[in-house]
C-alpha cells in the first residue's frame, strides 16, 4: 500500500520508518538530494530509476549516513546515469532485501549550462557582475538571475552565450565588441538594449516587448522586426543595410536615427510623437513629415530628395545638403537653422498646374482636375495609393477637394476618383510631373 510523503514522494508502509526524500534540487550542474531517516547513523542507499517505482532501484549511485534524523548527498549531473527524466530512490541499507523501505522523487532533465568562456572571464570581474562566477569558473545561477543591469561593452567579446540565464536583466550594454550572433529571446525584461558597433547580421527582439531604448547601429543588419516592440521610444539603427523599415506599430517613437542605410522610403505617418529624425545618406526621393507635429529636428541630407512635404510648425532644424531641393513648401516661424541656407532665403515653392481631360464610361469631361506641385493634399494621395507613389519624384497635390466635390455630381463617384489617380500616374510616367 502506497502512502503520500513530502513533495509528492511515495513510500511503502512498514513497521519501521523508511528514509524519506524531502527535496531534489540542482544548481550549477550539481544535484542535491536531501531527506529524513529514522535515526542517527542510518545508512541510506541512493538509486536512480527510469520510472516512479522505488522498489525496483535500477542503478546504484551512492551511500550516505544520516546525521540525527537528516541526511543529504550531492552528485554531479555529469555522473547521473540517466539522461531523460528519472526518479531518485532512497532505501535503508539494512532493510533492502525486503524492498519494503523505499521512497522516490523525480529528477527532471536539466539543460546543460554553457557559457561562452570569454563571457565567463569578463564576469569574473566583480565590478562587472559581483558573485556571478564561483571559484570553479561556473555561473552562479542564484546570483545571475537577480542581475538587472549588465555592462560588458568594449571587452573584445566574440560570443555572449550564457546571457539567457540573466532572466531579470532590463539594461544590457554589449556594444563595441565583435559579436556576430546574439540571442536575447530569454531576456524578456529588457527595456534598454545597446548592441551597436558589433558584426551582427541578424537580431531578434520580438520577445523583448518591454523595450524602450534600442541602439543597434553600425552592424550588418538588413532587416529588423519591431512589430512587437509597441513601447519603443528611441531607435538608433544607423549604418546598417536596411532597404525597408516598418515603424507602423511603434507609435511611441520619439527619436529615430536611421542614417547610412539603403532606405528608399520611410513611412513615419504613425509616429506622430516623433521629435528627432536623422535619415541622411539613404535613397529617398520623397519624404512626408506633415503628420509629425512634434518634429523639431530633421536631417535628410545626401538623399536624391526632390519632394519634401509641408513642414510641421514645430520644426527648428532642417539639414538637406546634397538633395535636389531648391525651395520649401512652407517656412515654419521657428525654423532658423537650415542647410543649405538658400532653402530659407529662396521663395517658397510655387505650384505648377496642369489641366487635364478625362473620359469616364465614354463621356468626355473637359478640364476635370488640376494637378499642382504643392498644396495641402500630399498625404491624402499617399494614403490612397502609397505603393504607386513611393519611388516617384512628385511635387503635386492637385485638387482632391475638387475631385471629391465634383464626383458627387458625376456618375460613378468611386470610378472617377480612381480615374483621377490613374491620370496622375500617366502624367508621372510621361514626365510631366
Amino acid at each position: 500500500i502506497f502512502t503520500n510523503t513530502p513533495d509528492g514522494a511515495k513510500a511503502i508502509t512498514s513497521n519501521k520508518s523508511a528514509p524519506v526524500i524531502t527535496s531534489v534540487s540542482e544548481n550549477n550542474g550539481i544535484i542535491t538530494i536531501a531527506g529524513t531517516a529514522s535515526g542517527s547513523g542510518e545508512k541510506i542507499e541512493i538509486f536512480a530509476n527510469t520510472s516512479n517505482q522505488p522498489e525496483i532501484a535500477e542503478k546504484y549511485i551512492a551511500v550516505t549516513t544520516s546525521v540525527g534524523t537528516n541526511w543529504s548527498i550531492t552528485i554531479p549531473r555529469a555522473e547521473w546515469p540517466i539522461t531523460s527524466d528519472s526518479w531518485v530512490t532512497a532505501t535503508a541499507a539494512n532493510n533492502w532485501k525486503t524492498s519494503s523501505l523505499a521512497t522516490s522523487l523525480k529528477v527532471p532533465v536539466a539543460l546543460p549550462i554553457y557559457v561562452c568562456p570569454q563571457f565567463i572571464n569578463v564576469l569574473k570581474d566583480n565590478s562587472i557582475c559581483n558573485g556571478c562566477v564561483d571559484a570553479n569558473g561556473q555561473l552562479v545561477l542564484s546570483v545571475v538571475e537577480q542581475v538587472t543591469s549588465l555592462n560588458v561593452a568594449g571587452k573584445g567579446l566574440t560570443c555572449l552565450e550564457g546571457i539567457e540565464y540573466f532572466k531579470n536583466l532590463n539594461d544590457l550594454r554589449c556594444q563595441e565588441n565583435q559579436l556576430t550572433f546574439l540571442d536575447v529571446s530569454k531576456n524578456i525584461a529588457l527595456s534598454n538594449f545597446y548592441c551597436w558597433s558589433n558584426q551582427l547580421v541578424d537580431i531578434d527582439v520580438t520577445q523583448n516587448t518591454q523595450l524602450l531604448y534600442f541602439q543597434c547601429g553600425n552592424n550588418k543588419l538588413n532587416q529588423l522586426n519591431l512589430t512587437k516592440n509597441l513601447s519603443l521610444n528611441v531607435l538608433w539603427c544607423y549604418s546598417n543595410q536596411f532597404s525597408n523599415l516598418d515603424l507602423s506599430q511603434n507609435t511611441m517613437l520619439a527619436r529615430i536615427d536611421c542614417r547610412d542605410n539603403k532606405l528608399t522610403t520611410l513611412d513615419i505617418s504613425k509616429n506622430i510623437g516623433l521629435n528627432y529624425l536623422y535619415c541622411a545618406n539613404n535613397q529617398f526621393k520623397n519624404l512626408y513629415v506633415s503628420q509629425n507635429n512634434d518634429l523639431e529636428y530633421l536631417n535628410c541630407s545626401n538623399n536624391p530628395l526632390c519632394n519634401l512635404s509641408k513642414l510641421p510648425s514645430s520644426l527648428f532644424y532642417l539639414y538637406a545638403d546634397g538633395t535636389l531641393l531648391t525651395c520649401l513648401k512652407n517656412k515654419p516661424a521657428g525654423l532658423t537653422n537650415v542647410a543649405p541656407s538658400s532653402l530659407l532665403t529662396n521663395p517658397v515653392c510655387q505650384p505648377t498646374q496642369h489641366q487635364k481631360n478625362i473620359t469616364v464610361d465614354g463621356v468626355l469631361y473637359d478640364n476635370v482636375f488640376t494637378v499642382t506641385s504643392n498644396a495641402d493634399f500630399d498625404q491624402a494621395i499617399i494614403d490612397a495609393n502609397p505603393d504607386e507613389l513611393d519611388n516617384t519624384c512628385l511635387g503635386f497635390v492637385g485638387t482632391l477637394r475638387w475631385a471629391i466635390n465634383k464626383s458627387n455630381s458625376l456618375p460613378g463617384k468611386n470610378r472617377i476618383q480612381f480615374m483621377l489617380l490613374q491620370e496622375i500616374r500617366c502624367l508621372i510616367s510621361l514626365g510631366i510631373l
